[in-house]
């Protein structure tokens, strides 16, 4: 039985993915510092299933500690595009220091590594994404200098189950569902920036679940080179905010604001994906069903 380390355990994607690990046999533990509202209600449904999740920065691991496992996921961040333009000094060190921590515990270790990274680093439009590039260049350098075994994931607006509804900077699904669930929706309008022609590359929780695994399980070295992961079929803003209408069967309540500073389109380009992990395209669900599960599972 494998034995895998989740940084960020407690996070929207961490929560689901050490759920899905334990589900199949691995042997799952998390590291989290646990210190908003959604992660401390995904940490108490972690202990509920046996999961054990410790409490502690992933900066502050030891060598010994990480090497302890036979793959180490680093899903610990500080994400959000808009935020790392307000609190850049946070974002920074939770984006890069930790980063270059695991690195240097990790160099000639021989455990397999996983660093989870956004779309974002592909542009570089904002602090956020220059600190996933940042990260991804380190890891590059690592891999290939110091002997990790590491692959790197860029996520492309992961959704799903168990997403955090209590942030300030909400992304696009979880505003959408926060308005339906409001008994006021005028009181918690939906923000939409711009014209909502942006096009975001949409990919269901279970199916980012689905790649780990067989990343986790692949002999394949590909030296901390970045991955796209995404269904490869970007959708408008406004497409989704149709299709949740449709499926609550409800009005989403908005609010037209001036557009952001943030990439116009973001696609996933899923060559490296097949060629390394052999999964296509074809894999991953449409976005209708996804938004189905995401919305059925508040019930």
């Amino acid at each position: 039985m494998k034995k895998i380390l989740i940084l960020g355990g407690a996070g929207f994607i961490g929560y689901n993915l050490a759920l899905y690990l334990k589900n199949k046999d691995y042997f799952v533990v998390c590291i989290d510092d646990v210190q908003s509202d959604d992660s401390r209600l995904r940490f108490s449904l972690l202990t509920e299933k046996n999961i054990p999740v410790f409490i502690k920065e992933s900066i502050k691991l030891t060598r010994e500690e990480v090497l302890a496992y036979d793959v180490i996921i680093d899903l610990a961040a500080t994400p959000r595009v808009q935020r790392s333009f307000y609190d850049p000094v946070d974002t920074a060190y939770n984006n890069c220091l930790s980063v270059s921590k695991m690195m240097y515990l990790l160099q000639n270790g021989g455990k397999k590594y996983i660093y989870s990274s956004s779309s974002t680093a592909k542009t570089l439009m904002s602090p956020y994404g220059v600190q996933k590039k940042f990260a991804e260049d380190l890891i590059k350098l690592y891999a290939t200098k110091k002997n990790i075994n590491a692959h790197v994931l860029r996520l492309h607006s992961v959704y799903g189950p168990k997403m955090s509804y209590n942030e300030k900077d909400l992304l696009l699904i979880p505003a959408l569902i926060k308005n339906l669930a409001s008994p006021i929706p005028l009181l918690s309008q939906f923000k939409l920036y711009g014209d909502g022609e942006n096009k975001r590359d949409f990919t269901y929780v279970d199916d980012v679940c689905k790649v780990f695994e067989a990343v986790i399980e692949t002999d394949v070295i590909t030296n901390g080179e970045p991955v796209d992961v995404g269904a490869g079929k970007p959708h408008t803003v406004n497409h989704i905010i149709n299709l949740v209408e449709t499926i609550s069967n409800r009005k989403i309540e908005m609010e037209n604001l001036q557009a952001r500073i943030e990439q116009k389109e973001s696609m996933a380009d899923n060559t490296l994906l097949k060629q390394y992990y052999n999964i296509n395209n074809n894999d991953f669900i449409d976005i209708e069903e996804g938004l189905r599960k995401t919305i059925e599972s508040l019930k």
